[in-house]
């Protein structure tokens, strides 16, 4: 990089992180599409997260694994069904 383009990249950052709250407030505010699709999408990540640290953790007491393999597994056929 030559030395216009170094600060060129961090304007574009620093007004990247200005709108970011913004796009933020949107998706969380308004009922259009987009923004439902945003939430759905965040709530499966989150619960997908929250499984995966659960499983990794190894805190798995008398058969919690096998339920948590169910709930895993119901979640993912919803989503599949939603994509078809």
């Amino acid at each position: 990089m030559n030395q216009l383009q170094i600060p060129m990249f961090f304007l574009t950052i620093r007004s990247l992180s200005a709108s970011f709250p913004g796009f933020w407030h949107r998706m969380a505010v308004d009922d259009g599409p987009r923004e439902q699709i945003f939430a759905i999408w965040l709530g499966y990540v989150v619960t997908i997260c929250g499984a995966l640290l659960f499983l990794r953790s190894g805190i798995m007491l008398n058969g919690a694994t096998r339920v948590i393999q169910n709930i895993i597994a119901q979640q993912l056929t919803i989503v599949k069904v939603c994509w078809h």
